[in-house]
């Protein structure tokens, strides 16, 4: 996947919430879908 700051900041916070959930064992597991809109 192309790392422009949108994706990259999406998988970050996807990461953050299941390194998280690890942690605390509460919520559910996310996925990082590889949709992003950057607008020109």
């Amino acid at each position: 996947l192309p790392k422009a700051g949108v994706f990259a900041h999406a998988q970050a916070e996807t990461v953050a919430h299941n390194i998280a959930r690890a942690w605390t064992g509460r919520g559910e597991a996310r996925t990082f879908t590889g949709e992003g809109m950057c607008f020109i």
